[in-house]
């Protein structure tokens, strides 16, 4: 399963995770904004555009989540791990 077919598959659960791509290719980027990608960032990564890129997945994730009166938003639960696999080794 490529990146793609991940974030589609994600992309059905609920709540949704977000999803932010980082890759060296452009020409996917339509692709990942049709699995309903955050954002798609194209290496080099500029460290304004990764800052940018996590806040538009914590606003877009806040937004998704129901508020307690007075619009504290309900605590989100933390993840503790991350797990990714690389397709291929650049050399």
């Amino acid at each position: 399963m490529d990146g793609l077919e991940a974030a589609q598959h994600l992309s059905r659960l609920e709540p949704r995770p977000a999803v932010i791509f980082c890759t060296a290719y452009d020409e996917h980027a339509l692709a990942a904004f049709e699995a309903a990608a955050v954002d798609y960032l194209v290496k080099p990564v500029r460290l304004e555009r990764l800052v940018e890129a996590l806040e538009r997945a914590r606003r877009q994730r806040l937004a998704a989540t129901p508020g307690l009166p007075g619009g504290t938003p309900v605590a989100l639960r933390q993840r503790s791990h991350l797990a990714a696999a690389c397709a291929a080794i650049c050399g």
